[in-house]
C-alpha cells in the first residue's frame, strides 16, 4: 500500500456506527422520536468508557458522532419536547461534543503522522521522529484534560437525565382523545409535512454552494468554504438517516451520496488541520533558530499539501451527484399521503416561508413526489395515481 493510500485509509476511519435501524410502528411518531433519541444515547454511553480511557480512538469518535446525531434528533422532533428543557438538554449534549473535539483532532493528527513514512532522507526521518514525540505528548495531555472534564460533567447523571428526557416525547396531553390510534395517526400526518420543510431548509446551503477552481487565489477561503460545506452535508445526512424510516427508505441513495461527499471533504479537512498544526510548529522552530528541523517540517507540510491537492478534484463530481439526488428527493410538487390524494403544491410566500396550498381541479402536477410516507396504503397510492391521470 502506498503512503497516499495508507494515509487516506486513516482519514476514512469511523462514521460507521449509527446503531439500530428503527422502524415506525403503529403510526406512533412519538415512540419513534423517543426510540431514535434513546438509540443515540445508548451509542454515546456504550463508548464512554473506551473514550475516557483512550485505548481505542474509535470509541471516542463514535461517542462524539453519536452526540451530534442526538442533538440533530432532538432538533428534528422538538415539537414533542418541552422547549425550555430541550434547550438545556441540547446544551449539555453539546458540551460532550466540545469536550471530545480536541482529543479527537489530536487522535487523527497522530494517526496521520504514524502513517507518514519518511524514507527519502535523514532530514525527514529526524524531523518526523521529533514531531511524533511532540504530537503524542499533546495527545496524552488533551486526553488527560478530557478525563477531568468528564469527571466534572458526571456522565452517569447525564446518561440518566438524557434517557428520562428522551422518554418525555411519549407524554401526551391529559386531554388527549380516548381513541389513541386515531390520535397517533393525526400526529403523524401533522408531523410529516414538517420533515419536508426541515430537509429543504438544510439542503439550501448545499444547493447554493459554488465550486471554485483549485487552487484559487485565497487558499484559506477555499478551506473555510469546504469546511462549511462538510458540516452542512454532515447535518443533512444525519437528518436523512433519522427520517428515512418515515419515508419508506427512499433516502438510501441520498445517504450514500452524502457519505461519499462527506468522506472526501473529511479527508481534506483532516489534512488542513494537520498541516495547520505543523505550520505552527514550523514557526516555533524557526523562531528558535532550529533551521534543520524547520526545513524538514516544511517538506512534510509540502507532502501533505500534495495529497490534499490530489483530493480537491473529487469534490465537484461528488457534490454534483449529491445535488442531483437532492433535486429528485425534494421536488417542487408533493402529495398528501392520507388527507387528500390530489397533488399539493409547495410555494414560497412573501416571507420566504413554505406554505402548502391545494391546487385547483384543473392543475396538473409536473412530476410525482419522491417523498411518500411508509404509512400510505396500496389503495391510497392507486387512488393518487388515478386522480393524477384524470387531471392530465
Amino acid at each position: 500500500m502506498s503512503y497516499n493510500q495508507a494515509i487516506l485509509a486513516v482519514c476514512d476511519s469511523g462514521m460507521k456506527n449509527i446503531g439500530t435501524k428503527l422502524t415506525l410502528k403503529n403510526n406512533d411518531i412519538r415512540r419513534f422520536a423517543s426510540d431514535s433519541a434513546l438509540n443515540f444515547i445508548r451509542i454515546m454511553f456504550d463508548n464512554a468508557e473506551g473514550a475516557r480511557e483512550g485505548e481505542n480512538i474509535e470509541a471516542l469518535h463514535d461517542m462524539r458522532v453519536a452526540s451530534r446525531r442526538l442533538r440533530e434528533c432532538f432538533q428534528i422532533f422538538q415539537s414533542f419536547y418541552a422547549t425550555k428543557k430541550l434547550a438545556k438538554i441540547v446544551s449539555r449534549v453539546k458540551e460532550v461534543t466540545r469536550i471530545l473535539g480536541i482529543p479527537r483532532e489530536m487522535d487523527v493528527n497522530v494517526s496521520l503522522l504514524k502513517t507518514y513514512k519518511p524514507r527519502r532522507s535523514l532530514l525527514l526521518r529526524t524531523t518526523y521522529e521529533y514531531l511524533r514525540e511532540i504530537f503524542e505528548f499533546e495527545q496524552r495531555r488533551h486526553h488527560k484534560k478530557m478525563r477531568k472534564d468528564f469527571d466534572k460533567l458526571d456522565l452517569r447523571t447525564l446518561e440518566s437525565d438524557l434517557i428520562q428526557f428522551a422518554k418525555t416525547a411519549l407524554t401526551k396531553s391529559p386531554n388527549s382523545h380516548l381513541l389513541a390510534d386515531t390520535d397517533q395517526h393525526a400526529e403523524l400526518e401533522a408531523f410529516l409535512p414538517q420533515t419536508i420543510q426541515i430537509l429543504r431548509e438544510k439542503a439550501a446551503p448545499i444547493l447554493a454552494f459554488q465550486s471554485f477552481p483549485f487552487p484559487s487565489a485565497s487558499q484559506a477561503s477555499d478551506d473555510e468554504a469546504l469546511h462549511r460545506l462538510r458540516i452542512q452535508v454532515k447535518k443533512f445526512r444525519y437528518c436523512l438517516e433519522i427520517l428515512n424510516p418515515l419515508h419508506a427508505s427512499r433516502f438510501e441513495k441520498g445517504i450514500e451520496l452524502a457519505k461519499e461527499l462527506q468522506e472526501v471533504l473529511g479527508k481534506i479537512h483532516d489534512l488542513v488541520v494537520l498541516t495547520g498544526r505543523l505550520n505552527i510548529h514550523r514557526v516555533h522552530l524557526m523562531e528558535r533558530s532550529r533551521s534543520y528541523l524547520t526545513r524538514g517540517c516544511q517538506q512534510i507540510v509540502g507532502d501533505l499539501g500534495e495529497l490534499k491537492a490530489s483530493l480537491l478534484p473529487r469534490v465537484d463530481p461528488a457534490h454534483k451527484a449529491f445535488v442531483d439526488e437532492l433535486c429528485q428527493l425534494l421536488p417542487l410538487e408533493t402529495k398528501s399521503p392520507v388527507l387528500d390524494p390530489r397533488p399539493m403544491k409547495i410555494e414560497k410566500s412573501g416571507q420566504e416561508t413554505l406554505d402548502v396550498e391545494r391546487p385547483k381541479a384543473t392543475s396538473t402536477p409536473n412530476r410525482r413526489l419522491g417523498l411518500l410516507t411508509s404509512t400510505q396504503s396500496a389503495e391510497q397510492e392507486k387512488a393518487s395515481a388515478k386522480s393524477g391521470a384524470g387531471g392530465a
